[in-house]
């Protein structure tokens, strides 16, 4: 049974005690309203997380790639200058 659904039973059974009965039934309407809206905003905010992790997981790997080339870009000039170093001090 849908939860609007017992609201409303609960609403009718609530009724027949006056005053008093709606007073209860607008309160059971009013909860079954905040838990709704606070479940679409909750889905909504984990949603807006996911997205985020998602997007600071990519920036996070990109940036370790950049780091890696630059790295071997680094090493590959080191080695190109250590071979010129050691042939130039073989040709003294």
């Amino acid at each position: 049974m849908p939860v609007n659904d017992v609201a409303v039973t609960n609403a009718s059974e609530w009724a027949q005690f006056g005053l008093g009965g709606l007073v209860i039934a607008a309160l059971f309407a009013f909860i079954v309203y905040v838990v709704r809206e606070h479940r679409s905003e909750r889905e909504l905010l984990i949603a807006q997380i996911n997205g985020q992790s998602r997007e600071w997981k990519d920036f996070y790997s990109h940036s370790v790639q950049v780091m890696d080339d630059r790295q071997q870009e680094t090493n590959a000039v080191i080695r190109e200058l250590t071979k010129v170093v050691s042939e130039f001090k073989g040709s003294r």
